[in-house]
């Protein structure tokens, strides 16, 4: 699909989630969710849960799917102590497989502004590594999100499916225990709605320092930059992936995709003071496909300028890439 406007691409399909309620982290009394019943759908209710990193709700009609609530709530916890930079992300992906809309979020290192914290160099077979990542160990209950919508929403008639997820960028998947929790209220008008959730997969998270690349510097919040990275991606079943941070103050990204059938899409994109120029063929940021061989080749520059507005801050790039088994329907 041929998308000219890919940045805007989270907002087509997802605005009620976009416009809903997140922080974190949060905490909800278990009374708040009395119109919660058992795991499935009950006339128009649907109610579910997991400890899966990653949780699917497929939902089904051949008619209009109208939404009145949705809530969410996800938990992370470490198994034991964990040292981390408590990089961490958590969120709802939405996708029927041809479109893709990301609700995304959570916390990034606590480096002071300006601290050089990380720098890599490679020519030829001479390399050089210089970490400065400001960590600390944590137990237990490590960051949260609780998601609320209370408006109503139409999805076309078909199969969506909400993919829940969440981990830290410098820990293993195994390490964290994901609790999830899911409500949706669908309207009286929903007709012939199954509801189906599928558990598990893989998990590629990826940060600044994970790519093979010629060239990183990260200067926390003032200047990032990275040169020629690349990482593959060998999936199973369906892969769903999108950029949780990416450059936005000033400066220039590039992205290539090279998909298993040798497709190639591209995105060249200059930032210049908050205003985004894209020439964008194809889902480069966000996006969905089936199994195989993937590459992304991606190169940025981003940098606070001298003279900036409040709030304007150089950013890295980070990723997540899920490989997961959707449900699927007679």
């Amino acid at each position: 699909m041929t998308n000219k406007i890919s940045l805007l691409l989270s907002f087509l399909l997802f605005l009620f989630i976009l416009n809903g309620n997140a922080n974190s982290p949060a905490y909800i009394p278990e009374d708040s969710y009395s119109r919660a019943a058992e795991q499935t759908l009950n006339e128009t209710h649907f109610y579910g849960e997991s400890n899966s990193s990653i949780y699917v709700v497929a939902v089904s009609s051949s008619y209009p799917v109208h939404i009145r609530d949705f809530d969410f709530r996800i938990d992370l916890y470490a198994k034991g102590v964990k040292e981390t930079s408590h990089s961490l992300f958590y969120g709802c992906l939405l996708t029927n497989t041809s479109y893709l809309s990301s609700a995304l979020g959570g916390q990034s290192e606590s480096n002071k502004i300006g601290n050089l914290r990380y720098l890599y160099f490679k020519m030829g077979k001479f390399n050089f590594t210089y970490t400065n990542r400001h960590t600390h160990n944590i137990t237990g209950f490590s960051g949260g999100i609780y998601y609320t919508e209370p408006y109503n929403h139409t999805l076309p008639s078909g199969t969506w499916y909400f993919i829940f997820t969440g981990g830290f960028f410098d820990l293993k998947q195994d390490d964290i225990i994901v609790e999830t929790k899911v409500w949706i209220n669908f309207s009286e008008e929903c007709r012939d709605l199954e509801v189906k959730t599928s558990e598990g997969g893989k998990i590629y998270a990826l940060w600044y320092g994970e790519f093979d690349a010629n060239v990183i510097i990260s200067k926390a919040w003032t200047f990032e930059m990275m040169l020629n990275g690349k990482a593959r991606f060998h999936i199973n079943n369906t892969f769903v992936y999108a950029f949780w941070s990416w450059p936005t103050a000033q400066g220039f990204w590039k992205i290539k995709w090279i998909k298993p059938d040798g497709e190639i899409e591209k995105l060249n994109m200059i930032i210049f003071r908050e205003y985004h120029f894209p020439d964008i063929e194809g889902e480069c940021i966000f996006g969905t496909g089936e199994s195989g061989e993937y590459e992304l080749i991606t190169s940025y520059l981003d940098y606070r300028p001298l003279i900036f507005k409040k709030h304007i801050y150089a950013f890295p790039i980070y990723f997540v890439g899920l490989d997961i088994k959707l449900p699927e329907f007679e």
